[in-house]
């Protein structure tokens, strides 16, 4: 999988360099069998940016300049089922639904579009990420199988995805300027776990987040620290992109729970972070909730499959009944969670839980 390798070393690039995202879209376009597509995103402020790919320029820009917004189905329908990967057009509209609908038949299908493979990805920051990609009507429905071909690639473009958004889908100019931009609690790493520079936001979170001896950065709460760490060594030392590069870091007393991203720096990134590694972004938890879906999904790599299983076992339920209501097998369940373990960095049901459902505010 050396081509996945590269195209994710891209992707994290992309994430400091926006601009370079319609090459991006393009190349996952190209897997899909479609002809462009589009990053669009909005943030807590409801302010929308949007990159799409030149051959899907045109489409877009009727969509903006014509309010099309307001009779988006595809949106409207994945919105509400909340799927943690990728989906087609069947998998949410009929056919016949799409020859009756404006948005097909007067937008899509004249403008050279019709089919379409996409996902939405909502982050614990309340940004809203929507990837788009789009096939020629000609030559058919998307096959379903491709989205589990691009399922793999979803957690890294949440991350990077995160990191452009903040950014405003425009390049900074220096690392300091970066990290001011993103206005999340950030900074900028080397290899070791040395802090380069960090913004004010972070050191505000002092009870949960320090330096210690040489500026190295540590997490008070045990678990989390230890999870950093090693996936800190492991991304210095391998090229296996499916490494954790979320933790998840509990409350504690009047401060929220919190997931750090960790966004390796690749390619032209290095002129701005020339002596950095990695970059630690840090989202707040809002809800009261452990973890939904879409963090578990999105941050942390797990298939919709393993989803399912983590979220039954951190709300107390065995495997047995994780298995009765899956109607799965009990070895399979048990396949699933050892999976689940080896993407967040735990070994046992008991810690998987400590760390995830821990993830409460306090009060609550």
């Amino acid at each position: 999988m050396a081509d996945d390798h590269e195209l994710i070393d891209l992707i994290y690039e992309a994430a400091i360099i926006p601009e370079n995202w319609p090459s991006i879209l393009e190349r996952i376009s190209a897997i899909a069998g479609c002809y462009g597509g589009t990053l669009f995103s909005m943030d807590a402020q409801q302010e929308v940016r949007h990159i799409v790919t030149e051959q899907y320029r045109d489409v877009m820009h009727i969509f903006v300049r014509d309010g099309w917004t307001k009779q988006n189905i595809r949106a409207e329908r994945l919105a509400k089922i909340k799927y943690p990967g990728f989906v087609t057009d069947c998998d949410v509209i009929s056919v016949e639904e799409m020859d009756a609908h404006p948005f097909y038949t007067e937008l899509l299908r004249p403008n050279g579009g019709g089919w379409a493979i996409g996902t939405i990805i909502p982050v614990p920051s309340g940004d809203l990420l929507v990837f788009n990609l789009e096939r020629r009507y000609a030559k058919g429905p998307i096959e379903k199988e491709l989205c589990g071909r691009l399922d793999p690639l979803r957690p890294h473009l949440a991350r990077a995805g995160l990191m452009s958004s903040r950014l405003r889908m425009e390049r900074a100019r220096s690392m300091v300027e970066t990290l001011k931009q993103i206005g999340l609690p950030a900074a900028a790493l080397r290899k070791n776990g040395q802090v380069l520079a960090m913004n004010d936001l972070l050191q505000l979170l002092g009870e949960q987040i320090t330096t210690g001896a040489f500026d190295e950065i540590s997490i008070k709460n045990s678990a989390s620290d230890v999870l950093m760490k090693q996936s800190l060594v492991r991304l210095a030392e391998t090229r296996d992109n499916s490494e954790v590069k979320s933790i998840p870091i509990p409350a504690i007393l009047d401060q929220p729970a919190l997931i750090a991203h960790l966004i390796p720096i690749k390619g032209a990134a290095h002129d701005i972070f020339s002596r950095a590694f990695t970059i630690l972004v840090i989202t707040p938890l809002h809800a009261p909730t452990a973890p939904t879906e879409d963090v578990l999904n999105g941050l942390f790599d797990l298939s919709p499959a393993e989803v399912k299983v983590a979220q039954g076992i951190i709300s107390g339920k065995t495997i047995d009944d994780v298995a009765a209501e899956l109607k799965l097998s009990r070895e399979t369940i048990r396949n699933q969670l050892k999976s689940v373990f080896a993407k967040t960095g735990t070994g046992r049901q008991a810690q998987l839980v400590g760390l995830l459902a821990a993830t409460r505010f306090p009060g609550k």
